[in-house]
């Protein structure tokens, strides 16, 4: 009796122990992560700004619309979710880019845990398990997102945890809570729905080869899709009787059959090593139990990954700014990649090991992209300050400036708008907020016809105006309305806002 109690406290001393050991290990990615958000702190981007504009007007006129007094409301944010947070945040009197950038760092850290969890299940080895959240933390993309306001690591971290909890459920039983998480995904960005759908799928499949009855694999799916139901169905009814369209404003503006094709090849380049172990990953199982479940993981991973790709092809690249609609499939690629190397180390032979810690450690250098990471550190600074002292310090002018109420035409809709709390009109060449210019159907009388006071056109150091030819309408028709130059602010090298007023609205010189 004496000697099996003993041998069960060194069993369970050993547990605690690799546990507490695992515990400490993920202290490893975490800290370069935080070290890469230093370094991108000043980085912030003006769409961020976009959704601080929806919720500042959610909090003073209970309108979920771009201008408080829009007769037919466009959602031209993504994040229904994120939109929420940052109202809450300005309710409460609080900096909303600080409390969405605290949200970001958490969910940051939260995904780099996950993607531990994640790993560990594939591929079973502690050590190599380290290797996915390592590339997750070292990626300047990663760390760039995270810090710039927008809901993407916040994505990320969502993704992985309905991804954790699903296959929890699968291994343990219990309350599907993955449909909840998949959910609130849903909320964040509206892939969220597929993403649900394609986990739905997995877990059908995967309940045929579970000892259940039919009536218990129904009900388990059904209660799975109630759930979900749940809790995005009065959600979606209400954007739907809301704004009248099945897909936010995002989706329509951006939308252009197979013009996001380079964008797509350019971030599988840029994640190619890891693309090419993940699509090694399905090769590399064997036919155990534990194998056939990592199988079908791997086939989920894949479905979410196609299902994106196949909707981000029809996206203009020129909204896809760097990899951020495409950077949560990273920590996927970095997932399954370690299931070849993991297979591949099994032999514990010297070579082996070298090689496979050859491989780790070219996948972490070519991942951080050493060469590049001064030079994007240098681009994202200049655009946070550039931010700052354009969009930021002209829409603090135009509201001073310019009589209240007064419309104002912009083609950068984010800080600007925010700043300024006038009425906006958005002209931009992807109007995010301009349904009828969405839509092909605006007339550039309707512009005049709102009475506008001021106008934000992009364009040169040297005063040349954006050769869009509705810009050169404009500026001409607002020129011959009496407009003048008021002021302007260089953004970045050669991309300069210059602003035009009508003088009669002004109620403060300078």
């Amino acid at each position: 009796m004496a000697g099996g109690k003993a041998e069960f406290d060194e069993t369970f001393t050993s547990r605690a122990s690799r546990r507490a050991s695992g515990s400490i290990l993920i202290v490893v990615p975490i800290a370069p992560f935080l070290l890469m958000l230093f370094l991108f702190r000043p980085f912030v981007i003006d769409d961020t700004y976009i959704t601080f504009r929806y919720a500042q007007n959610l909090v003073d006129a209970g309108v979920a619309s771009y201008n408080a007094d829009d007769g037919a409301p466009v959602e031209g944010y993504t994040s229904f979710l994120w939109l929420v947070i940052a109202a809450v945040a300005i309710r409460a009197n609080a900096d909303p880019l600080v409390v969405v950038r605290v949200f970001s760092v958490f969910a940051g850290i939260g995904a780099i845990v996950l993607l531990r969890l994640l790993a560990l299940r594939l591929c079973g080895d502690r050590r190599l398990s380290l290797l996915p959240p390592v590339l997750l933390a070292v990626s300047a993309e990663f760390a760039m997102w995270t810090v710039a306001g927008l809901e993407t690591t916040f994505f990320v971290f969502l993704l992985l945890l309905s991804l954790h909890l699903l296959f929890r459920e699968v291994d343990r039983g219990g309350t599907p809570l993955w449909a909840v998480s998949f959910a609130l995904l849903a909320l964040t960005r509206p892939e969220g729905v597929a993403f649900f759908a394609a986990a739905f799928v997995y877990r059908f499949a995967v309940s045929l080869r579970e000892p259940l009855s039919p009536r218990r694999r129904a009900g388990t799916l059904l209660f799975a899709a109630f759930l979900f139901t749940l809790v995005y169905g009065p959600y979606f009814l209400w954007r739907y009787s809301y704004y009248h369209l099945p897909l936010p404003n995002t989706f329509y503006a951006k939308h252009g059959g197979g013009r996001g094709a380079d964008y797509v090849t350019g971030f599988l380049a840029y994640c190619a090593p890891v693309v090419l172990l993940a699509l090694a990953a399905p090769f590399a199982t064997r036919r155990s139990l534990r194998d056939k479940h990592v199988a079908a993981t791997i086939v989920l991973l894949w479905a979410i990954v196609l299902i994106d790709l196949a909707a981000v092809w029809n996206v203009r690249a020129a909204m896809a700014w760097d990899w951020r609609l495409l950077i949560h499939l990273a920590p996927l690629f970095f997932v399954a990649a370690v299931v070849p190397l993991s297979r591949f180390a099994t032999d514990r032979g010297r070579v082996r090991r070298m090689t496979v810690a050859a491989i780790t450690i070219f996948l972490v250098a070519w991942t951080a992209h050493p060469d590049l990471l001064r030079g994007r550190i240098a681009d994202c600074r200049a655009t946070g300050d550039g931010l700052r002292a354009a969009h930021i310090e002209l829409g603090r002018l135009l509201g001073r400036v310019l009589e209240p109420g007064t419309p104002v035409v912009l083609v950068d809709s984010g800080a600007i708008a925010y700043y300024s709390k006038l009425p906006c009109i958005d002209i931009a060449g992807i109007p995010l907020n301009n349904r009828a210019l969405t839509l092909g159907i605006y007339e550039e009388q309707d512009l005049w016809a709102a009475a506008p006071g001021g106008i934000a056109l992009r364009g040169t150091e040297e005063g040349a105006i954006s050769d869009r030819p509705m810009y050169r309408r404009v500026l001409e028709s607002a020129l011959k309305r009496g407009f003048i130059r008021y002021t302007g602010a260089r953004y970045k090298d050669d991309y300069y806002i210059w602003v035009f007023v009508d003088p009669s609205r002004l109620i403060e010189k300078g």
